[in-house]
């Protein structure tokens, strides 16, 4: 009978541990290039987005001096009642009045 006997093919037994190290760069630098490529996209939807809550404020700001107005008799609100009502409002302190003027 005869034994077969297996040859090792050295270059079979290199290629078993994964990726070299040219295929490795390779796949990044088509990662960056794709990344290039989608920045500028991604600022022009930023930009778009930014665009559409600043409209979308300046219609909230709007409705609100409307329905001001219907309550009011129609009376427009003054132009800085607005302000000195966000004031008010975010600068409150924290406190009760009463207590802050004891200390």
């Amino acid at each position: 009978m005869r034994e077969k006997v297996q040859t090792k093919n050295p270059k079979a037994d290199s290629r078993n541990g994964g990726f070299t190290l040219i295929e490795l760069l390779v796949v990044i630098a088509i990662i960056a290039i794709l990344a290039a490529l989608l920045l500028p996209a991604l600022t022009k939807a930023k930009q778009k987005a930014q665009a559409i809550q600043c409209m979308t404020n300046g219609k909230q700001l709007a409705m609100d001096r409307r329905m001001y107005a219907d309550d009011n008799n129609d009376i427009l609100a003054p132009n800085d009642y607005i302000l000195r009502l966000s004031l008010e409002i975010h600068l409150r302190p924290a406190r009760p009045q009463h207590l802050a003027e004891s200390t």
